[in-house]
């Protein structure tokens, strides 16, 4: 499996290593991300025994996060709330790398568009993650208007691949 450095990270997605560390100390990048640990494994845990006596641990990425993370950029920088844009961004990331990666299972692009609306407008979404938002995809958008009430937000994924930077694709082995 290929890991990339934080610096590749910020490199590939545009975020500044000062953000990278904010959104971890604010709990946004659970599950973004492990720590290699003396013995060769890796672990996501800060609390993890073998990390005692370790300074500041280094931590290392996998393709996925790369996406996550500028997923999450992207939606941010369109005005989103951070723990929307992280909550739509975790549920997206396969289906919207699945529109540049000519090795991504077919299915992951069956839907284009992603939904979410607030959980509180009483609209449950299908497949949704914990989180403020009830996230549904559609191929037909017609069916939004069914579910989605009129706070929804929808996102195109395969604009959502073509807008992301070209150093992400780069770096993930993709052509333009």
């Amino acid at each position: 499996m290929q890991h990339f450095t934080p610096q590749q990270l910020c490199h590939a997605t545009g975020i500044a290593p000062e953000t990278i560390r904010d959104w971890r100390r604010r709990g946004l990048l659970d599950g973004i991300g492990t720590i290699q640990l003396p013995s060769g494994e890796f672990t996501s845990d800060l609390n993890h025994p073998a990390l005692r006596g370790i300074g500041r641990p280094s931590w290392v990425y996998h393709r996925g996060d790369l996406v996550v993370l500028a997923v999450a950029r992207n939606l941010v920088e369109l005005r989103l709330d951070l723990e929307v844009s992280f909550q739509i961004a975790n549920h997206a990331s396969k289906h919207v790398d699945a529109f540049r990666d000519p090795k991504a299972p077919a299915s992951w692009r069956r839907h284009r568009w992603l939904a979410g609306w607030p959980v509180h407008d009483g609209r449950e979404g299908e497949w949704s993650l914990p989180g403020p938002f009830a996230l549904m995809f559609f191929d037909d958008l017609n069916r939004l208007i069914q579910r989605g009430g009129p706070k929804a937000v929808l996102v195109d994924l395969e604009k959502m691949a073509r807008d992301l930077p070209d150093t992400l694709w780069e770096v993930l082995g993709y052509a333009r």
